[in-house]
């Protein structure tokens, strides 16, 4: 899987939730028995927030993307990734895709089983851009249940966000203890939102399947 599993799971979720913002923090809740889950509110306003420059963004990818690399090999994965650039319009906008594929084969349960990274920049003359990170990962909710606990520091998805954000220090206590409760006292699509230093973090969780996403803001090129 793949880019269409996650691409329909994400579709159904939109689909089943009706979505509000608080004017002060622009934190997305659902209104549908309140399934999307705000955690942590770390620094809505941050790094991340900061308006970049076209130049300070490819920079910023091409370091992440270089990181990114790195965390493959070390995971022995780096014959199951591809680099790719592919321009094509969606929903009559020009779009521009730059970054990485993982895709692992008959991946084990309670593992990655895929993950994109994309610098995506939009309009003919990519006049804005952001950063996007997804993976897509087996869940194993009776062996997790088990087990009596979620450590997410102990995923690949950590190494992985730690690569897009450049920070190794996070305390995951309270994002495994959510996690956990919804694995084991939720059914159907449950979604945690957080704000990191500027960048959106979502987590979305199926019976057997969990969608990771992290993504910087729209920057607007001048």
């Amino acid at each position: 899987m793949n880019k269409k599993r996650i691409s329909i799971i994400l579709s159904g979720l939109l689909m089943m939730t009706m979505v509000s913002c608080t004017n002060k923090d622009n934190i997305s809740i659902s209104l549908e028995d309140n399934k999307a889950r705000v955690i942590e509110n770390i620094q809505a306003e941050g790094t991340w927030a900061t308006d970049y420059s076209r130049n300070e963004v490819q920079n910023l990818h091409e370091e992440i993307l270089h990181r990114i690399e790195d965390i493959c090999t070390i995971l022995e994965v780096q014959d199951e990734y591809s680099l790719h650039e592919e321009v094509k319009d969606e929903n009559g906008t020009t779009v521009n895709r730059n970054g990485l594929y993982l895709e692992i084969p008959e991946p084990e349960s309670n593992r990655i089983e895929s993950m994109t990274y994309e610098l995506v920049q939009y309009g003919n003359d990519l006049s804005s851009g952001k950063l996007v990170l997804k993976i897509g990962f087996n869940l194993d909710n009776k062996a997790i249940k088990e087990e009596g606990e979620f450590k997410f520091e102990n995923t690949a998805i950590k190494a992985f966000s730690e690569a897009f954000t450049g920070e190794e220090n996070r305390d995951y206590t309270e994002l495994n203890k959510e996690i956990y409760d919804i694995i084991t006292n939720s059914s159907g699509v449950n979604k945690i939102e957080n704000k990191l230093d500027g960048l959106s973090e979502t987590i979305t969780i199926t019976d057997d399947y969990l969608i990771y996403t992290l993504e910087s803001k729209e920057y607007k090129f001048k």
